[in-house]
């Protein structure tokens, strides 16, 4: 089959035409699309008969009919996985260490390998990419499409290469959770659930908005009941060993539905917290548990002022890369100050802040970044690597994104702060130092080496599902369940990866937009009384949270 868009002939089997190619093409471009297109030039004709006697379940070719390249590229199968995989395979060993099987460089090696199907301004996932302005190491950004919702994915590392495809494995996490492409939903009320006697969770363990949140003029959901009926796709509960139904609209970021035409309501405000790529089930699972770790942790600690640990000497750090990263700082004249904001999970988790010392009006004078992982030294990168490659961008599209009266108002009107970026230059001015003095003036202090060596895990090996269950039983050890939903596709699975969206009801999620702060009184009062902070609940703290 030969179909034509602008200068590119497809020639494909008509199945992968309809079900999958096609579909690309139009949510990608504007661009016509002329089906059964016969060649003019007979050079062509018998070029391209050529291809399709090669042709193949899966594969495609492109040909280009003013450049004369051709391409041969695997179909994007978007249809969902089944959900019958072996969740706990046990031959997977990994440490406390490094909880990943495969080295960077295979994983890299296998999307290399798919690159002309990922990357495509006709046919791929993600248009292009482009290189951005940091200068701590390099940062690259990949620009993608889907429905009517356009997002970026990005890349930090210490190489090009390395940043490259870590922003393509970031983009297909994101990708597979700004919203649902092909639906496994059941769509019932809860109510009717009940009745057909079908195990799920509530959707109302995940939403504590209050009567606040509903009166403000900026909130845009409706109050969700048990009788209002909504789509419900599988999870897997780890404390019940068991799938059972989950709301899509946790499972999903995007404020849309998209590509499914029933107008469901939205009642929820969702991000992609808790989201990630691993190369199986439980590795990308372990990701996202310490993503909601994170999170969670910063968010206690925000919303009770408790105060955290300051780690003092980082000097003292024998890790040449955070090393560097430190120097990097230096020179920006920004001032680092690193705290221990591990909860009762004791999964080491660090919360970097950046404070600017310079005489430039127009910088940033705070920046917020976060790390969470078995390993502190990594945990502690994590921040650092996001920080320094980010600090630069937003300073320089501050007065692009902003006039200095939006700024302005941000301070003056914490009812302004409606979506992510406001929070993050809501702190680009020094008078909001007052909201992180609980922070910045906390007496809890502790040595660099002390600190660090304390935290560091145990070195044996071990399977990764043993690592997820050891990581698992010290969160759900009060009642906290964990759900895991698979997000995979059938494309993604034959890059061998897996995406998964997990989800800890009774953790602190994070909200962009102070009209969407979901915030969960329980966990903040049993967060105090576990861990001994010294915080209190008499007056959640209401100023935004600097999180970008």
């Amino acid at each position: 089959m030969k179909n034509r868009v602008n200068e590119v002939i497809f020639i494909s089997t008509e199945n992968d035409w309809k079900k999958f190619i096609k579909n690309q093409i139009i949510n990608n471009t504007e661009f016509d699309i002329e089906e059964n297109y016969l060649p003019e030039q007979h050079m062509d004709n018998m070029f391209i008969s050529l291809l399709e006697n090669e042709m193949e379940e899966g594969f495609y070719y492109t040909f280009n009919l003013i450049s004369k390249l051709f391409c041969k590229r695997k179909v994007l199968d978007l249809s969902l996985t089944s959900n019958d995989v072996d969740k706990f395979y046990e031959l997977n060993k990994v440490s406390r260490f490094e909880y990943r099987m495969k080295e960077f460089a295979e994983v890299a090696k296998n999307l290399e390998a798919n690159h002309s199907s990922l990357v495509d301004p006709l046919i791929g996932i993600f248009k292009g990419h482009y290189r951005g302005i940091s200068d701590s190491m390099p940062l690259i950004a990949f620009d993608a499409k889907l429905g009517s919702r356009d997002y970026d994915a990005y890349g930090r590392a210490n190489t090009y290469k390395k940043s490259y495809y870590t922003g393509l494995l970031e983009g297909l996490e994101r990708f597979h959770a700004v919203g649902s492409i092909h639906t496994k939903a059941i769509f019932s009320s809860e109510k009717e659930l009940i009745e057909s006697g079908k195990a799920f969770v509530p959707f109302n363990e995940f939403c504590q908005y209050t009567d606040e949140n509903y009166l403000s003029k900026h909130f845009e959901f409706d109050i969700y009941s048990q009788d209002k009926p909504i789509r419900w796709i599988n999870t897997y509960s780890l404390q019940e060993n068991k799938e059972l139904l989950i709301p899509e609209q946790i499972a999903y970021f995007s404020s849309e539905q998209v590509l499914i035409g029933n107008h469901e309501k939205k009642y929820i405000s969702e991000t992609s917290n808790g989201t990630a790529v691993g190369s199986c089930w439980t590795e990308a699972a372990i990701a996202g548990v310490f993503e909601l770790i994170e999170r969670d942790s910063f968010l206690v600690h925000w919303y009770t002022k408790s105060s955290p640990v300051k780690v003092m000497n980082l000097k003292d750090c024998e890790d040449k890369e955070i090393q560097m990263l430190l120097g990097y700082i230096n020179m920006m004249d920004y001032e680092p100050h690193l705290f221990d904001i591990t909860l009762e999970s004791n999964v080491p988790t660090y919360w970097l802040l950046l404070e600017y010392k310079g005489d430039d009006p127009n910088s940033l004078s705070f920046y917020t970044a976060a790390g969470s992982n078995l390993n502190p030294y990594s945990a502690i990168k994590s921040a650092f690597v996001e920080a320094t490659t980010s600090i630069k961008i937003f300073k320089e599209y501050m007065y692009e994104k902003y006039s200095v009266v939006e700024l302005e108002n941000l301070k003056e009107d914490f009812n302004e702060v409606k979506k992510l970026e406001d929070h993050l230059y809501l702190y680009s001015s020094e008078t909001m130092r007052k909201h992180l003095n609980f922070a910045l003036e906390s007496n809890l202090k502790e040595d660099f080496k002390k600190n660090t060596m304390k935290r560091l895990p145990e070195r044996n090996e071990m399977s990764q599902s043993k690592l997820l269950m050891e990581i698992a039983n010290k969160i759900t050890a009060d009642g906290k369940d964990i759900y895991i939903t698979d997000l995979s596709t059938r494309y993604l699975s034959d890059l061998g990866l897996s995406c998964v969206k997990v989800h800890i009801p009774k953790y602190q999620n994070i909200g962009f937009g102070v009209q969407y702060q979901n915030i969960n009184l329980e966990r903040l009062v049993n967060a105090l009384k576990i861990n001994n902070l010294n915080g209190s609940i008499d007056e959640i703290y209401h100023a935004p949270h600097p999180f970008p």
